[in-house]
């Protein structure tokens, strides 16, 4: 389950070196620009498919609304999301990719732990987008946890890399082939709490 990221000021350079002057684009979307950590119902920059069969970037609030159990849906198990009615159509015509500097899950002792890719400034979490009330909302989606999340949780989001970024969204023949495949290894880093000897 991914149910935080962060993005930052190195994974937005790479970003502008794939798609212009975001800052322009993006004017009125406002964010700490030394790192900011995207929870639940933010908005968030996330890559779509643009005109002319090119990928896009466009902001997105994170989480379906799910009105029946009155509560938001942030991530899809990929293993089942072609088969779950609400996620059916989405998976299958409005697929996107969320960046991120690095995301974040917590350990049995409630430790956050930090995912990333070093030497890279992102890491590209592979999702989809359906109508909200007011604009697109998006899911990431989960995959079981590779041996380099598996020692802190039993899922992780589904991790593509930049170069299959392209296909993921556009190519719709190899959904299924990308819904069962296994995201490549990350680096972690625990935020452990500085202790006081003093109390």
């Amino acid at each position: 389950m991914c149910s935080r990221f962060c993005i930052d000021q190195e994974m937005w350079r790479e970003l502008k070196e794939l798609f212009g002057d975001l800052d322009r684009m993006f004017s009125g979307w406002k964010w700490n620009r030394s790192g900011q950590d995207i929870r639940p119902t933010n908005q968030s920059l996330v890559i779509t498919a643009g005109a002319d069969n090119r990928l896009a970037p466009a902001l997105q609030r994170w989480g379906l609304p799910d009105s029946y159990h009155k509560s938001t849906i942030i991530n899809a198990r990929a293993e089942t999301a072609l088969e779950k009615r609400m996620f059916r159509d989405s998976v299958a015509s409005r697929r996107l990719a969320v960046p991120a500097a690095r995301f974040y899950e917590w350990d049995r002792e409630k430790q956050k732990v930090a995912f990333y890719r070093k030497g890279r400034p992102a890491l590209y979490m592979a999702g989809f987008y359906s109508p909200g009330e007011d604009g697109w909302n998006f899911c990431i989606l989960t995959t079981e946890a590779n041996s380099s999340v598996g020692g802190v949780h039993d899922r992780m989001p589904l991790v593509i890399e930049r170069e299959q970024v392209r296909d993921w969204i556009l190519d719709g023949d190899r959904t299924v082939e990308f819904l069962t495949g296994r995201p490549p290894k990350l680096d972690q880093e625990r935020d452990y709490e500085q202790l006081s000897l003093f109390w």
